[in-house]
C-alpha cells in the first residue's frame, strides 16, 4: 500500500471518525446518565447495583449505533476506493448514494 498511495493512503477516510467522536460520546454517555437516574429513582439505594450500570450502558451503546454505523460504513468506503475509480468520491459524498 505505502508504494502505492504514499502515506496519505494510511490516513484516508479518517476526518469522518474524527468530526463524529464527540457527537457520538456525547450520546453515549447523555443516554446512558439519564438511564442509569431513570432506574435508580429509588433513593434508599445510594450506590449503583451492577444491573443497573450494565442496562444503562446497554442503552446507551445502543443509541449511539444510530450515528456509528453511518460513520463507519463511509470510512470504510473512503479507505478502500481507488482515488482514480470516482472522480470527486474522496469528500464522501458519493458514499451515501445506493448501489
Amino acid at each position: 500500500m505505502l508504494p502505492t498511495h504514499q502515506v496519505r493512503g494510511f490516513y484516508r477516510g479518517l476526518s469522518w471518525p474524527l468530526v463524529s467522536f464527540g457527537v457520538v460520546n456525547s450520546v453515549f454517555f447523555g443516554v446512558y446518565g439519564h438511564t442509569l437516574k431513570a432506574l435508580e429513582a429509588d433513593k434508599s439505594m445510594r450506590k449503583s447495583n451492577y444491573l443497573n450500570i450494565y442496562m444503562a450502558g446497554c442503552t446507551g451503546g445502543a443509541a449511539q449505533l444510530v450515528f456509528v454505523v453511518p460513520v463507519d460504513y463511509i470510512k470504510t468506503a473512503l479507505q478502500s476506493q481507488i482515488p482514480h475509480d470516482v472522480a470527486g468520491a474522496a469528500n464522501g459524498n458519493l458514499c451515501f448514494r445506493l448501489q
